[in-house]
């Protein structure tokens, strides 16, 4: 009975693995969402500061390398953001992985103890 037991508390403790690494996993993926808003906002507002340094070379009140620098900086956003969709999916797939490996009850379909009726056929109203 030893091993019985013993063999019990060595599946409470996978189950509880396993809990614990679907609780990470998920907290982790919205961590990622969250930076993925927030980097999405970094664009748009580095898109606008590039626009805006655009509009002030044409009135010469900024120089070539104030428009070059805008552009690196809305690149750098974009990679940036690229590297956070990239590590989102995986996570995303880490905890798919995670959550394929927790045990499902089999399903059982239990056949009708009654029959059917048949549909009655139509009446005429004439």
């Amino acid at each position: 009975m030893a091993t019985g037991g013993s063999a019990q508390a060595e599946l409470e403790q996978r189950r509880r693995d396993l809990v614990a690494s679907v609780r990470l996993a998920h907290a982790k993926l919205l961590e990622l969402d969250q930076q993925l808003r927030l980097a999405t906002v970094a664009i748009e507002l580095r898109d606008q500061l590039r626009n805006l340094i655009a509009r002030r070379l044409e009135h010469q009140a900024a120089t070539a390398l104030d428009g070059s620098l805008a552009e690196l900086d809305l690149l750098a956003a974009v990679s940036d953001r690229a590297a956070l969709s990239t590590e989102r999916r995986d996570r995303y797939l880490e905890l798919s992985s995670c959550w394929a490996s927790l045990p499902r009850p089999s399903l059982r379909w239990w056949p009708t103890t009654r029959p059917r009726a048949s549909p009655s056929p139509p009446t005429s109203t004439s």
